[in-house]
């Protein structure tokens, strides 16, 4: 069996420890599956990471800022920024998954991605949205072709 997720599935779930993934990476792994995932998918996801916890450092700043109108001298500690390191999320899904094919997205023609958008075929909507997520399908359904072509 062959899976492919999306950006939404690992949204919140960063370290890829849910008990609906464990599950999933285990039947993978015991049943020779694959687990294909965008280029752009892992950049979405690696974004939103470094997003919330840049927000989540900002949020203790205030906190911090907001305790000291009581207690001028009071002092949140944490672990600093930097040390956290960055967020490699191919490396994370390949430490889980025995079988992970990564497919690129440079490939999908502009002409084709601004046909779909002109004419509105989903995910494209209205105002032109859906660009990643039809940059992602084009791109998975381009590399299960080529996949087929090489059986």
């Amino acid at each position: 069996m062959n899976v492919f997720l999306d950006t939404n599935i690992f949204h919140n779930n960063w370290h890829l420890k849910s008990a609906p993934l464990r599950l999933l990476f285990h039947y993978l792994n015991n049943e020779g599956g694959i687990l294909f995932a965008s280029r752009l998918v892992i950049q979405e996801v690696e974004n939103l990471y470094n997003r919330g916890l840049d927000e989540a450092y900002r949020n203790i700043q205030i906190t911090e800022g907001e305790l000291k109108k009581f207690y001028p001298n009071a002092n949140i500690k944490t672990t600093a920024r930097d040390e956290i390191g960055l967020y490699d999320f191919s490396s994370l899904l390949s430490k889980k998954v025995e079988f992970l094919e990564i497919f690129e997205y440079e490939e999908i023609s502009q002409t084709l991605m601004t046909e779909r958008a002109i004419l509105k075929i989903r995910p494209f909507r209205e105002n032109e949205k859906g660009f990643r997520d039809s940059l992602i399908w084009m791109s998975l359904l381009e590399h299960v072709e080529k996949k087929q072509h090489k059986r």
